[in-house]
């Protein structure tokens, strides 16, 4: 007998009893589960990291059908996935599966590894159906060997039914432990130009920052969401800044940017290890931080390597066009 699919939609912020168990269940699965553990974490415990709309899909693949405070580590596979389709065109849903656990992400994953991708995507069409959101779905860190199996299944007329998408931007996840941070080193290395150019620490404030930032970078950013995230700059005596970086919505270094005259000296790492050192703890303190860095982006690759920090996977961001989902279980 084939394992039962099981799809749990729950709301945002979870109750205690269930918060405690899910988070913890899925602290067993770091530094896999990482993204969407972090954004279920911004989620919980600040409000400015939820909206109304927000939920939590939990689903389970066993036998006999299983509830959420039942569930286990050990055993049947499960996926989680933060769904937030009122964050378009930012990321609107934030996947997670067990059978991703070890898994390179540049082939295709096991087929269990679809059955629970395309179970959250049918949960996913429904919601947008019923708050009448896009089809168009934007997954963000999605781990590749997992896109890779969905798109297998829906290319062979399986239960992708022919699923399309219309964006795709691979990265590589890239690990940062916590404990092996360059701290103070990296700061020391730039106290004394950053002095003698001026310069100093801040934050990103107000519209005018916002719309630089954005300017800055290809991936999808609004200024709501981005007033709402920790984040750190670096300023001129005039108050022009001039780099910053942010912590994201699930926990990543994110949106590092220093400007073309200011680069090479140093200010890129600077600031992601200050960052990450000061705002990481209020999300966990596990030790794991995490960046998502362009697969051609061989600037930012090289500041996480000098910070410690290495390869785990491959991901993306992908939006799926989910009226070309089969309903086929």
């Amino acid at each position: 007998m084939p394992p039962q699919i099981t799809v749990q939609d729950l709301p945002i912020p979870l109750p205690p009893d269930q918060s405690t168990h899910i988070l913890a269940l899925l602290s067993q699965h770091l530094p896999y589960s990482h993204h969407v553990l972090r954004r279920l974490q911004f989620a919980q415990h600040s409000p400015a990291g939820r909206t109304p709309t927000a939920h939590l899909l939990w689903v389970t693949t066993t036998t006999t059908t299983t509830t959420t405070t039942n569930s286990s580590a050990g055993g049947d596979d499960f996926a989680a996935a933060y769904v937030d389709l009122s964050r378009h065109p930012e990321t609107q849903v934030f996947p997670y599966a067990t059978t991703e656990d070890g898994h390179p992400g540049t082939l295709p994953a096991p087929a269990p590894a679809a059955d629970l991708l395309l179970a959250v995507m049918r949960r996913v069409r429904g919601i947008a159906r019923a708050e009448g959101a896009g089809l168009g779905v934007m997954f963000g860190s999605l781990h590749g060997g997992l896109r890779e199996a969905v798109l297998l299944r829906g290319g062979s007329g399986g239960g992708g039914g022919g699923l399309r998408t219309s964006y795709t931007n691979v990265h590589e996840k890239w690990l940062l432990p916590l404990g092996d941070l360059p701290w103070p080193g990296a700061e020391d290395a730039v106290r004394e130009w950053m002095a003698r150019e001026g310069m100093g620490w801040g934050v990103v404030e107000g519209a005018e920052d916002c719309r630089l930032v954005i300017s800055r970078t290809r991936i999808p950013k609004s200024e709501a969401t981005l007033m709402t995230l920790p984040s750190m700059s670096v300023r001129l005596k005039d108050g022009t800044m001039v780099a910053w970086a942010f912590m994201g919505v699930d926990g990543t270094l994110s949106t590092l940017h220093v400007e073309e005259p200011y680069r090479g000296k140093g200010l890129a790492k600077a600031l992601a290890v200050r960052i990450m050192r000061q705002h990481h703890p209020a999300f966990s303190d596990d030790g794991w931080c995490a960046a998502d860095v362009h697969v051609d982006n061989k600037q930012s690759q090289g500041v996480c390597k000098s910070m410690g920090g290495y390869i785990g996977w491959r991901n993306s961001w992908t939006r799926f066009e989910l009226d070309t989902l089969s309903d086929a279980v």
